[in-house]
């Protein structure tokens, strides 16, 4: 007994779509492919993200900078210490 009978159909017509709107499926082509080559350079450490994630002294040091530049900031708004 089907018991989603509104989803099935709207699956099928998705599916039937992809399958027979050939623009359809080769841009979906083209993004699983994009993904692809993405998710491999992110895994392999290239590119800012993937050093960013692969190596965790960027974080750490980006996670320190951070910190810094809010603490400076609020002794700015406190009007402590001098700027320059």
């Amino acid at each position: 007994m089907d018991l989603h009978p509104m989803q099935n159909r709207q699956t099928s017509s998705t599916l039937n779509r992809l399958i027979k709107d050939r623009e359809l499926y080769d841009r979906f082509l083209s993004v699983s492919s994009s993904l692809d080559e993405f998710t491999r350079k992110l895994a392999s450490g290239k590119g800012t993200m993937g050093r960013l994630i692969e190596d965790e002294s960027i974080y750490e040091n980006l996670d320190s900078a951070s910190t810094r530049f809010s603490a400076l900031l609020q002794r700015i708004e406190e009007g402590k210490g001098s700027f320059g």
